[in-house]
Formats: structure tokens, sequence, C-alpha cells
């Protein structure tokens, strides 16, 4: 390989460097005529390399066409998943709603019931204390007669 060209292949290539250099030491028609000879090598053999390989180059781009294929059917699928999953998380979580909004309605009721029955129990022990505090001064007046 030509010298001039072994420093496009350096990691530390300086395009206005090499440029400087090439019109600096008058080379520039030989160093453009390396570089096309160059450039024609690599496109025929470029060309040599699909000529050889036409057959797999197309059978990879068929592969790649029918990937595109499978790939636009699995999101299709995945899309039509999501959706009804949409549809049954709809038709859980509506019951589900209306289960902890009954729930929660029940237990408020129960406290209530519970709060009632004990002012009930409340209730039914006052009546029972006035009517015995009453029979108490019914006969508390009427030993307080016969003593008289």
């Amino acid at each position: 390989m030509d010298e001039n060209l072994e420093n496009f292949s350096n990691a530390d290539f300086d395009a206005r460097l090499f440029v400087s250099y090439i019109v600096g030491t008058n080379k520039v028609s030989n160093v453009l005529c390396t570089i096309d000879n160059r450039i024609r090598e690599l496109a025929t053999l470029i060309h040599q390399h699909v000529a050889d390989n036409h057959v797999d180059l197309f059978k990879r781009a068929s592969d790649i066409d029918n990937l595109q294929n499978v790939l636009q059917a699995v999101e299709d699928k995945i899309r039509n998943l999501s959706i009804s999953l949409s549809k049954v998380k709809k038709k859980i979580d509506t019951p589900h709603e209306t289960l902890t909004t009954n729930v929660t309605h029940f237990k408020n009721l129960h406290i209530t019931c519970a709060i009632l029955r004990n002012i009930s129990r409340v209730a039914t022990l006052m009546k029972r204390i006035q009517s015995e505090y009453f029979a108490l001064h019914i006969t508390s007046l009427s030993l307080f007669s016969l003593n008289r």
C-alpha cells in the first residue's frame, strides 16, 4: 500500500495536515491519481463481492422483510392484548369499586346499629330505673303515711 494512503488508516490522521504536506511537496496529482485508482479497485471489489454473494444478499433482504412482517404482526397482537386487558380491567374495577363502597356502607351501618342497640339498652335500663324509682317512691310514701 502507498505510504500516502497508509496515513488514512491511522487513528491520529489529520486531513488538514495531510493536505498541507501534499500541497507543499507538489504531489497533489500523484496522490489524487493513487486515490482514484484505489477507489476504482474498491468499487471493483464491492461489485465482485455483490456478484458473488447476490443470492445470499437477496435472501437476507427477504428475511428482513419477513422479520418486519412478523414484528408488525406481534405489535398488532400486543396492541389487541392491551385493549383486551383494558376491557377486562374495566370489568373487574367497576364491580370491585361497587363492592368496596357497599362494604364501607355495611361497616358504617353495623357501627350505627351497634350504637343504636346500646342506646336502646340504656333507654330500657332508664325505664327500669324510673319504674323502680317510682315503685320505691310509692312504697316510701306508703310507709311514711303508715308511720304517721
